[in-house]
């Protein structure tokens, strides 16, 4: 994927893995942390619009990560703590 500027900014994005596969469920994929892969739905393989934004919206996860924001709907939880609001959407 070519982001000259998030590369610049995120250098260590670089050595994300990428592998596509199989998803029995309705996900379009994620980010795990532990493997440092973003694994994404065989289904984009060859939809190259969806598949760039999904893995795009997953390189912020790992971009979350190493900035030790939470991430996902825990952080939108916990955020909404903070507000008063409780419920996780």
């Amino acid at each position: 994927m070519k982001h000259d500027e998030m590369f610049k900014q995120y250098p260590f994005l670089r050595d994300v893995k990428l592998e596509f596969f199989s998803m029995n469920n309705k996900k379009s994929g994620y980010y795990d942390g532990l493997k440092n892969t973003i694994f994404i739905n065989k289904e984009l393989k060859n939809n190259a619009d969806g598949a760039k934004r999904k893995i795009l919206h997953e390189l912020q996860h790992a971009i979350q990560k190493y900035e030790g924001f939470a991430g996902g709907k825990c952080g939108i939880l916990e955020r909404r703590k903070k507000q008063g609001r409780h419920k996780c959407i």
